[in-house]
């Protein structure tokens, strides 16, 4: 007579690259021939610049105060990475915090086996180990990298990357790199106390939208009517701390789950609708987008409470990238989605 095994077993592990449908199969994953073929159109120098990054606990200053949190290279902010456009980037990191970790790469193009965002282009390194990053850096300006796993940034692992333009006409005597942060951990207050107790009374200002912006000529899109077309509305609230993208909390085990999907090539429009009560800074990884039809050309955009704002993108960088809010705490609740291309 036969018996059965009625002690709990773990469930199958799951291709995190799959969606309970199993649409994973017709999605360009970072691993495919494609992400090389593009790759490939990209221009580069030819030189190489190799750089060591330490994720590390550490103990920290901040003024009068030591405060126990995790940084890079026992550094807040962690040292400029520093190349010119067209190099190419080798960057290792050592994980030596007690939790798995990555580099995203904010506000650079590169492969998006490169974006260090797990699940969707790597798996989280784990403590103890390494892996190098290694992408052509063609997008000249001052930049920054973090984590992209959990709440890590907002416990001071966070660095600036310069990427020179060898085309840059003008010159200075002296150069600071200046990073903002409001600071928590380890700390008993919030940034809005901070925030009341230091503005003075005759600080005053306007409120410049979006929409009164326009992007300057040279990175201006061409005019083209979209070919695909997303609603994202973001949704949730403080009370239940529900924060999702069309009413979906992110799954990091099923990313493609409700993905955007566009064809590589298409003009593709994202129209973010704000039904709650808060802002939110949107950010899509990989692509920068103009705001309506003549508007600047971003990567993360403020959404304000009831505003709907259309941004338009043409789909050229084939992989898996995550849209999200980039309040840290509203995106690992749920405020996140993904732009998926179709093979």
């Amino acid at each position: 007579m036969p018996t059965h095994d009625h002690r709990r077993r773990p469930p199958p592990e799951r291709d995190p690259f799959r969606a309970a449908n199993e649409p994973a199969q017709r999605l360009v994953r970072p691993t495919d021939d494609i992400i090389d073929a593009v790759e490939e159109e990209r221009p580069g120098t030819g030189r190489e610049r190799t750089f060591g990054i330490r994720a590390t606990e550490s103990e920290l200053t901040l003024g009068r105060r030591s405060v126990p949190t995790w940084s890079y290279g026992d550094a807040l902010p962690g040292e400029a990475l520093r190349l010119t456009a067209g190099d190419t980037l080798l960057a290792t990191l050592h994980n030596r915090l007690p939790e798995p970790t990555s580099i995203h790469w904010h506000g650079l193009a590169m492969r998006n086996d490169m974006d260090g965002a797990p699940p969707a282009t790597q798996k989280a390194i784990p403590p103890g180990g390494e892996f190098t990053y290694r992408f052509i850096a063609d997008t000249p300006g001052t930049h920054w990298f973090h984590p992209h796993v959990g709440t890590q940034l907002d416990r001071g692992l966070y660095a600036p990357i310069i990427v020179d333009d060898p085309r840059e006409p003008l010159s200075y005597d002296e150069e600071w790199i200046v990073m903002l942060d409001d600071w928590l951990d380890g700390i008993d207050s919030t940034p809005d106390d901070v925030l009341a107790a230091v503005r003075p009374d005759e600080l005053d200002g306007e409120v410049v939208h979006a929409t009164d912006l326009a992007a300057e000529e040279s990175v201006r899109l061409e005019e083209r009517d979209p070919e695909i077309e997303h609603r994202i509305e973001l949704t949730g609230g403080m009370a239940d701390y529900d924060w999702a993208i069309n009413g979906r909390a992110f799954d990091h085990g099923a990313p493609t789950d409700g993905a955007f999907e566009v064809r590589q090539g298409q003009r593709a429009r994202f129209t973010f609708v704000n039904s709650t009560e808060m802002w939110h800074p949107m950010h899509l990884h990989g692509h920068t987008f103009q705001v309506g039809p003549q508007g600047p050309r971003k990567d993360t955009l403020i959404v304000l409470p009831g505003q709907s704002l259309a941004c338009d993108f043409d789909a050229t960088k084939p992989g898996l990238w995550l849209v999200h809010c980039h309040n840290l705490y509203h995106g690992e609740a749920g405020m996140m989605g993904l732009l998926a291309y179709t093979a």
